[in-house]
C-alpha cells in the first residue's frame, strides 16, 4: 500500500511539472517581461495674453524696446482673461499707468496646474520675433504661483533674461521672514507699486 501511494504521488508531481513547462512554452500571461518602445507625444497649449506697447514704440520706429514678462498667481488661473488685471503691472496699466517698455502678461489656462513654462517661452519667442524687442533687456517677474514659474524659467533659460523679480514665490520656509517682514502672502500689493522696481529693471542689461 505504501509503495503504491509513493508511486502515485511521484506521478502527480511529474504530471504537474510537465504541465507547468507546457504553459511557460505557450507564453502564459503570468510571465513578466520588459519591453522598450517609443511614441511621439505632442502637447498643445493655448495661452491668452495682454501685450502692452509704450507710446514711444510708434513714435520711434527704429528703436528696440525692453520687455517685461509678468506671470500672475493661481487666483487668476483658468478664469476670464480680464481677471489678470487685478494684480501687478496689468492692474497698474488698467489704472492708466504708463511704462517705458513692453509688457507681456499671459494667462495660465489651468485653474489647478502649474505654469507650462515651455509654452510661456514659446509665446515669448514669438512676441520677440514679431516686435522690436531689445534682446539684452528682457525682464521677468511674477507673483505667487507665477513667482514659482519665474524661478523655473530662470533656471531652464538662464541666457534669456537680464533681470528677475520674484514676489511671494515659493521659498524655503526658514528664510520667509527675511523676505516678507510686516506683510503676508499678498506682498505684491505694495511691491508692484514701487517705482524703484521698474527703474531697477531698466538699469539691467544682459
Amino acid at each position: 500500500m505504501g509503495c503504491r501511494n509513493f508511486l502515485s504521488l511521484k506521478a502527480i508531481v511529474r504530471s504537474f511539472v510537465i504541465c507547468l513547462a507546457f504553459m511557460v512554452n505557450l507564453g502564459c500571461s503570468g510571465q513578466s517581461r520588459l519591453e522598450s518602445g517609443r511614441q511621439d507625444i505632442t502637447v498643445f497649449e493655448t495661452l491668452d495674453y495682454y501685450l502692452y506697447y509704450p507710446a514711444a514704440y510708434n513714435e520711434q520706429p527704429k528703436e528696440r524696446f525692453p520687455l517685461l514678462l509678468f506671470l500672475h498667481g493661481g487666483g487668476e488661473s483658468g478664469a476670464p482673461l480680464e481677471l489678470i488685471r487685478e494684480n501687478g503691472p496689468p492692474k497698474l496699466l488698467a489704472e492708466g499707468k504708463e511704462f517705458p517698455f513692453l509688457i507681456l502678461a499671459p494667462q495660465n489656462p489651468h485653474k489647478k496646474q502649474w505654469w507650462n513654462v515651455r509654452a510661456v517661452m514659446e509665446l515669448l519667442d514669438r512676441i520677440v520675433a514679431e516686435n522690436r524687442v531689445d534682446l539684452d533687456r528682457i525682464y521677468l517677474t511674477g507673483l505667487s504661483r507665477g513667482g514659482n514659474a519665474c524661478w523655473e524659467l530662470a533656471v531652464q533659460y538662464p541666457d534669456t533674461f537680464a533681470a528677475m523679480a520674484v514676489v511671494c514665490g515659493m521659498a524655503p520656509l526658514p528664510y520667509a521672514h527675511w523676505i516678507y517682514e510686516g506683510v503676508g502672502h499678498n506682498a505684491w500689493e505694495q511691491a508692484y507699486l514701487e517705482e524703484e522696481l521698474y527703474n531697477w529693471f531698466l538699469q539691467q542689461s544682459r
